[in-house]
C-alpha cells in the first residue's frame, strides 16, 4: 500500500468515525430520556405507597357512624391529628406527582422517536391529572378539620 492509499484509508476511517459520532447524538438523548423515566418510576413507587397508606387512613376517618353533635365533637377531637396527617400526605403526593409529570414532560422534549415522545407526553398528562386528584382528595380531610356541625359536614 502506498502512502497515498494509507492517507485515504485513514481519512475514510476518521470521516466514518465523525459520522458515527454525529449520528449517535440521538442515542445519548434516548439514554437520557430512559434515565429520566427510571427516576420518575422510582418516585411513582414512593407516591403510590404514600397514597395507599393515606387512602386507608381516609377510609378510617370517614368510616365512623356519627349521629349527634356530641359524637361529632368527640370524634373530631380524637381524629384531628389523623386528618392533619391525611392533608399533609395528600399535599406531598400532589407535589411528587407534579414533579413526576414534569420529568415525563422534560423527557418528551428530548431528541427521541415520535412514539417515545408521545408515550412520555401521555404519561406527563396522566400524572398531572393524578396530582389534581390528590389535591381534591386532600379537601375531604381539610373539610373534616373545618366542620363544626353535621349540617356543615354534609354541605362540605
Amino acid at each position: 500500500m502506498n502512502k497515498r492509499n494509507k492517507l485515504n484509508t485513514i481519512f475514510i476511517i476518521v470521516a466514518a468515525a465523525a459520522i458515527v459520532l454525529a449520528c449517535s447524538g440521538g442515542g445519548d438523548q434516548l439514554a437520557e430520556a430512559n434515565k429520566r423515566v427510571d427516576d420518575a418510576n422510582k418516585k411513582i413507587e414512593e407516591v403510590n405507597a404514600l397514597i395507599t397508606k393515606t387512602e386507608a387512613q381516609n377510609q378510617i376517618l370517614f368510616g365512623a357512624n356519627i349521629q349527634t353533635v356530641a359524637q361529632l365533637n368527640y370524634y373530631k377531637d380524637r381524629m384531628r391529628g389523623t386528618a392533619k396527617d391525611i392533608v399533609d400526605s395528600y399535599e406531598k403526593a400532589n407535589s411528587t406527582l407534579k414533579e413526576v409529570s414534569k420529568i415525563f414532560d422534560d423527557a418528551s422534549r428530548l431528541n427521541v422517536s415520535d412514539k417515545y415522545k408521545e408515550y412520555v407526553k401521555l404519561k406527563s398528562d396522566e400524572f398531572a391529572k393524578r396530582a389534581e386528584a390528590a389535591d381534591i382528595r386532600k379537601g375531604n380531610a381539610q373539610a373534616f378539620i373545618e366542620i363544626d356541625s353535621p349540617r356543615t359536614m354534609t354541605q362540605k
